[in-house]
């Protein structure tokens, strides 16, 4: 638990006024971890004029299901949480019989086209309020405007949020074809991205988030292609393509394709721009799924080199390679944490002829931990932004849907529901917390 007297330390050098709308004031460093956590309150938000007991309750619920799954704070739980908060002004006694270190209180009004949000966070040990902040938002923006507060409280303590982030996936339709669509991070609002009967799958962002790729087969007389949602194809065969993948800084794109030996994939690299095209392995068995590095000095892939399908790593110019994957009969589509602080590789593994499940290989400590088990495949796994959390593909409940869990395994949820749907990408985290919403619900 975090020292009291720490966090209240902390607190004198805050600024108290409100600033400018979606304007921070200060910036607040907490080591939170599992044996150090901050733990939060987080009262329903109150309906003040122009807005229904509802809507008020739509952010409320969806600020605090952003911050839960963040997975940072201790939440309070609400129903303890609604006791405390009966009273008013704000008692800080009260909220401190429940445990609570610091509290978020809020306030929604509306001038029928804006929504307007009031937010305070109250240093319950030192009995005052730290800051308070207002934010906006076109009032059919609700659900963007829970998602910003969630990521700017986030923010305070400088930790990554992931509320704003899309998830981009492939969905089977009832005509045989494969369309690409999109979903915030919890699975709300699911939209439709590609509507061309093709075979379209395997979607990946760019880390600036300007340029989504993905794997087409337009029809069975044409190649594939490594193509360009609403652009033009980046590469196309002849042979086929396989996987594809963002370099860090987001200047080049490794991929795998059979376009110089028929039925043998390699891996390759080119700018984002399709140029310098060039090869990385040239081996005669099968080299597939290129995940890179956090520093982007080394690619991860899928080989059978060895006989079964392994991970293996190479130096970024295609040398040094090596094995990296020990256990497991069948080891495939590797996905390298972005974090620098960790070493580490998830990818699809299938021990003594069983069913696929998500394993993390920590590369330091040369250990493997399964973040799944049971009955179904697991496949496909891709990191957030972050790399707090991951999202991947799952048969558990019948059909391909998709997936999210933490790093460590916990609180895996279900996304998608209708139809059959693979190959997700976690999308990179939007531009810095600032400003307001658009009229389009965008920041």
């Amino acid at each position: 638990m975090l020292k009291r007297a720490a966090l209240a330390g902390l607190l004198v050098s805050w600024n108290a006024g409100t600033p400018a709308s979606g304007q921070e004031s200060s910036d607040i460093f907490v080591d939170i971890s599992q044996d150090s956590a901050v733990t939060l309150a987080l009262p329903e938000f109150k309906a003040g004029n122009g807005v229904s007991p509802d809507a008020a309750e739509l952010v409320w619920r969806t600020v605090l299901d952003d911050i839960s799954f963040a997975a940072v704070f201790r939440i309070v739980e609400p129903s303890r949480v609604a006791i405390a908060g009966e009273t008013s002004p704000f008692d800080y006694y009260g909220f401190e019989s429940i445990g609570a270190d610091v509290a978020f209180t809020g306030e929604l009004s509306s001038d029928g086209t804006t929504l307007f949000a009031h937010i305070t966070f109250h240093d319950i040990q030192g009995r005052l309020p730290a800051w308070d902040t207002d934010y906006e938002s076109p009032k059919e923006a609700s659900r963007d405007l829970a998602h910003y507060i969630a990521d700017s409280i986030l923010a305070k303590f400088r930790l990554g949020g992931i509320a704003r982030t899309k998830i981009a996936f492939s969905r089977k339709l009832t005509d045989g074809g494969r369309s690409l669509f999109q979903m915030d991070y919890d699975g709300h609002r699911q939209r439709v991205l590609t509507r061309n009967r093709h075979l379209d799958f395997q979607p990946r962002f760019s880390p600036d988030d300007e340029i989504l790729t993905f794997i087409s087969y337009p029809t069975k007389s044409r190649p594939p292609v490594l193509a360009v949602l609403n652009g033009e194809p980046l590469f196309e065969g002849p042979g086929m393509i396989f996987s594809a993948e963002w370099s860090r800084d987001g200047e080049s794109i490794a991929f795998s394709a059979s376009r110089d030996e028929p039925g043998n994939a390699e891996i390759y690299v080119m700018r984002r721009d399709g140029s310098r095209l060039r090869r990385l392995t040239h081996h005669p068995s099968i080299d597939v799924s290129p995940t890179w590095s956090p520093t982007g000095r080394e690619i991860a892939f899928t080989s059978n080199r060895g006989g079964s399908p392994q991970i293996y790593v190479m130096d970024a110019e295609g040398l040094n390679v090596r094995r990296v994957s020990m256990k497991g009969s069948y080891n495939a589509e590797p996905a390298w944490s972005p974090l620098r602080l960790t070493s580490e590789i998830a990818y699809a593994s299938r021990v003594a002829g069983g069913n696929f499940e998500i394993v993390v290989h920590d590369l330091e400590k040369n250990e493997v931990r399964f973040l799944t088990s049971g009955n179904g495949l697991d496949e496909s796994p891709r990191w957030s932004p972050n790399g707090a959390h991951l999202v991947f593909t799952s048969t558990r409940t019948g059909s391909a849907q998709i997936f999210t869990m933490h790093r460590d395994g916990s609180s895996q949820r279900q996304l998608t529901f209708d139809g059959e749907n693979t190959t997700p990408s976690w999308g990179p985290e939007p531009d810095p917390l600032a400003g307001r919403l658009s009229e389009d619900g965008s920041w």
